[in-house]
């Protein structure tokens, strides 16, 4: 009997509610393991409940209309949207040499990445799902049908920030730190990096807000996050910012005999951010 060779793996597709959803760029988990427990008297010893680990993905952009209403309706904190779901890998002829399906998956993080006005990273999404019940299956070799949208160059110095009353600041703001979306308790914070000289909206804010404590809800702010194609004119996602504080801003350092643009570091807490739009 001849030799079944089992190819290399070169991509990881998504499946989302048997459809497919678009490409990983990274994968892995979903497998499934019991706890050893010892029995009352800890003469002998026993196999616990199952557990499922949570499935870690992070993707691009152009992944399917589906795929993106699913992370849109979790930055939403909307319930009721457990799904189902596969990662196919497959080799360079699509045919697949092992599955993950999970059943009953729940998106609990969002993660952008930091995006950097000088980096010249690919961006990324990063999802953590957690499964109700996951099955890994041995490689079929069966030839997969997986064609989306093309996939679209997305980098992490391509964005845009927008605070209301604050316009001209954001236009300067070099850095945002990595936030996660929680389905349960939120985003992050909101930390940005600026030039000091375009920072004065924010040391007034600053003022009110904290130092005087006029910090009501009245006086939050609502911004915009919108990541964008290297034309920096087409929009591949848009994310909401609402209910915006600030409560710090730094005070540039300066070291004797090195001379550099200075620059600030503003923290502000959001209570909510959402995915609004894509393309």
């Amino acid at each position: 009997m001849a030799e079944t060779r089992q190819s290399s793996v070169t991509k990881v597709g998504i499946e989302l509610d048997n459809g497919f959803a678009g490409w990983a760029v990274t994968a892995s988990g979903g497998g499934a393991h019991a706890d050893v427990v010892k029995d009352a008297h800890g003469h002998g010893k026993h196999i616990g409940p199952t557990h499922y680990e949570d499935i870690l993905v992070t993707v691009g952009a152009g992944m399917s209309q589906a795929f993106n209403s699913w992370i849109s309706a979790v930055t939403g904190y909307n319930a009721g949207q457990d799904k189902n779901g596969a990662l196919s890998f497959v080799d360079y002829n699509y045919r697949e040499q092992a599955r993950t399906e999970w059943m009953q998956g729940s998106i609990t993080d969002v993660s952008l990445p930091a995006f950097d006005a000088s980096s010249k990273q690919a961006a990324t999404i990063g999802l953590k799902i957690k499964p109700g019940l996951t099955r890994s299956v041995a490689s079929s070799g069966v030839a997969r049908r997986m064609t989306t949208a093309k996939q679209k160059l997305w980098l992490c110095s391509n964005f845009r920030l927008s605070i209301g009353g604050l316009e001209d600041g954001c236009k300067r703001v070099s850095r945002i730190e990595p936030i996660v979306i929680s389905a349960d308790d939120g985003p992050d914070d909101l930390v940005i990096t600026l030039t000091e000289a375009q920072a004065a909206g924010f040391y007034k804010w600053h003022k009110d807000f904290v130092i005087d404590g006029n910090n009501g809800a009245d006086r939050e702010k609502d911004g915009e996050l919108v990541c964008l194609a290297p034309n920096l004119s087409t929009e591949l996602f848009r994310f909401s910012l609402e209910g915006l504080g600030i409560f710090a801003i730094s005070t540039p350092s300066v070291t004797k005999g090195v001379e550099a643009l200075r620059k600030v570091t503003v923290k502000m807490y959001c209570e909510e951010m959402h995915l609004v739009s894509w393309t």
